[in-house]
């Protein structure tokens, strides 16, 4: 597949909250993973609302790209780091946090839910 890092920036920009994206193709454990670096207000704010932006956003990608364009990881931050000339640094970028890529899992909490989940 052909990934195009300028469209999938393009699409994360017109979310409202969004003031800059930078998409990267980083090489992770498990192979290629796509990052996507956002300068926004959430950035310092509880987990809950960086929760909430990133669904929404991943739901607005998931309706405009193909699944392979949707990034693994969106990480928030209050500013792009910048070299001494003003360009992007790449590697001044944090990694992303693994665990937040992964589904929320919940235990099965009653006999039903048990029966159902040895069922799958």
């Amino acid at each position: 597949f052909r990934i195009e890092l300028g469209e999938i920036e393009s699409r994360l920009l017109e979310h409202a909250d969004v003031r800059e994206a930078v998409v990267l193709a980083l090489d992770m454990p498990g192979g290629k993973q796509l990052a996507a670096y956002l300068v926004c207000e959430q950035a310092q704010a509880g987990a809950e609302q960086q929760a909430a932006l990133r669904d929404s956003l991943k739901a607005q990608l998931r309706v405009n790209l193909p699944d392979y364009m949707v990034p693994a990881h969106l990480v928030l931050l209050d500013q792009m780091p910048l070299t001494g000339n003003g360009k992007l640094d790449r590697h001044a970028l944090p990694l992303p946090d693994r665990e937040q890529g992964r589904e929320h899992y919940e235990a099965p909490r009653s006999e039903v839910e048990q029966d159902r989940k040895s069922v799958v």
